[in-house]
Order: C-alpha cells, then structure tokens, then sequence
C-alpha cells in the first residue's frame, strides 16, 4: 500500500480495515476450544460459550446520542435489563401500587 510513515493516516486506516476483514472471513482459530474453525464460525461460538459461563454479557450500545422523550440527555451503561416491558401486566400492577401507595398529589 506503499506506506511510508505513520502520518499516513488514510492509507493505515484502509491497510487496518483490509487486515480485519481478511482475519474475519479468511482466518481460522489456532487455540482454544474452537482450535481450527473459521473465525467466521467461531465468533458466535464463543460468544454462546462465555454466555454460558458467565464471562461475558450482552451489551447493546447506541450508534449516537441519547435522549429521553423529555428531552433529557441519557447516560447508557450495560445491566441485565436495559429495555422496559412496558406491556407486562405484572410490571403495571406493582408500578401503581407503588404510585398508589407512595405518592401524594394534590388536586
């Protein structure tokens, strides 16, 4: 790619972009349980096996800014639920009872 110093900084970005995805979709496991499979086959098998194991979890992240209806900027950090079931009855009973019980308005 005839790079000749690291201010090239589009030829690096193409040269690491094309060294990626021959990796991915040429490339094959050398070690661990999946020790000569393509990385293509591989990449969901491990990810199931750390699930599994409790090494790893499912993390969702946003491709931009945040914002909530109100407007609010949101701060998004990985937990076990990160999206509300808004249709679960369960969820609605206890949701108004704890309004119900805990809340004081005024007419």
């Amino acid at each position: 790619m005839k790079i000749k110093s690291q201010n090239d900084k589009e030829l690096l970005a193409q040269a690491k972009e094309e060294a990626y995805k021959k990796g991915f979709h040429e490339g094959v496991m050398l070690i661990g349980n999946f020790a000569g499979s393509k990385v293509t086959d591989a990449k969901n098998l491990v990810k199931k096996e750390m699930l599994d194991k409790g090494e790893a979890l499912v993390y969702h992240e946003p491709n931009g800014h945040v914002v909530s209806r109100s407007g609010d900027v949101c701060v998004v950090k990985p937990c076990d639920q990160w999206y509300i079931n808004y249709a679960d009855e369960d969820w609605k009973k206890r949701v108004l009872n704890h309004v119900e019980n805990n809340f004081k308005c005024n007419n």
